[in-house]
């Protein structure tokens, strides 16, 4: 398991209609199995309600049009959960730049590779390259 072990954590809840039916749906996020978390939905009485992404749905027979809220809050978890982990785990370089050295630099306007040599980058992202290793 990618993370060693697994859990399920329950996500949220959304309010479906369909063919004059209502139900509240609980959804249920499986992290540990794979490297993204696994959602998927389950009836107010416990049963499985189905799983639903932008690409691949199953859900039971007649419910089909009710995809998209648990789509959206799915895609909304996504989001806030990618953000805190680039919070979480971002690498700022520090403020006096950082350098590479022994590095190959792509001069993409000349579509050619530079020989070795030591590249730097500052806190604007822009590279600098010397040519000398020693430089």
């Amino acid at each position: 398991m990618p993370e060693g072990t697994a859990r399920v954590e329950k996500t949220a809840e959304v309010t479906v209609t369909a063919g004059g039916t209502s139900r509240t749906l609980t959804g249920y996020t499986v992290v540990g199995l794979d490297l993204l978390p696994t959602p998927t939905w389950m009836n107010p009485d416990g049963s499985w309600f189905g799983l639903v992404s932008e690409w691949f749905s199953v859900v039971a027979e007649g419910w089909e049009s009710v995809i998209e809220p648990p789509v959206a809050r799915q895609r909304e978890q996504s989001r806030a959960r990618d953000a805190r982990l680039a919070t979480e785990y971002a690498h700022k370089p520090p403020a006096a730049g950082l350098a590479y050295t022994h590095a190959r630099v792509l001069d993409v306007e000349r579509g050619r590779w530079l020989p070795p040599g030591r590249a730097a980058a500052g806190a604007g992202a822009s590279v600098a390259r010397s040519a000398g290793l020693g430089s």
